[in-house]
């Protein structure tokens, strides 16, 4: 079985899509697609986020997209960005299903790394980005393939975790 997955780190300050086209392997696993929501930073509330989503629409509709993964909520100290999120999240698998048919699942972080990583120490934000760039850097990828930043590494996260989800081949390092 072949598919094409998407896979979405969504927030307000950094969006990423990675797609992980048909003919996806691991022996070609730098072979995908990605961009990040960037010229979004100027706009303010609602604004925002319709910009975040349409520019995700756009780059999901120029691709065949069977199946499309987000990371699943997680608990925040910072009650108002969690709530900012789970709208931007909303409108995104709403505008999704609406415009494109693609009905958006939950992958839960800790289970997508787990996929990838196998199991690995528990981490703090920050320890995680970093863990995950290094963890990126020695899979031997040529040069130029290199995912540009913690987002779109993290939506490629998702994206693997959906193919492994899929029963369908996955990066399991």
């Amino acid at each position: 079985m072949s598919a094409a997955v998407l896979g979405l780190d969504l927030s307000l300050s950094g969006s990423a899509a990675v797609w992980m086209p048909p003919d996806w392997s691991p022996e070609r696993a730098w072979v995908v697609d990605h961009a990040r929501m960037t010229d979004e930073g100027k706009l303010l509330g609602r604004e925002r986020r319709r910009a975040i989503v349409d520019a995700l629409l756009r780059f999901a509709d120029a691709r065949r997209i069977d199946h499309a993964y987000v990371e699943e909520h997680s608990f925040s100290k910072n009650q108002g960005m969690a709530f900012s999120r789970a709208e931007l999240v909303g409108a995104v698998k709403d505008q999704f299903e609406r415009q494109l048919g693609v009905v958006i699942l939950p992958v839960v972080a800790s289970h997508a790394r787990k996929v990838l990583f196998g199991r690995v120490r528990k981490m703090n934000r920050a320890e995680w980005k970093a863990y995950l760039r290094e963890a990126f850097g020695l899979l031997g990828w040529p040069a130029g393939t290199e995912l540009p930043d913690e987002d779109t590494r993290d939506a490629y996260v998702v994206a693997n975790a959906g193919r492994h989800e899929l029963g369908v081949e996955c990066l399991q390092v």
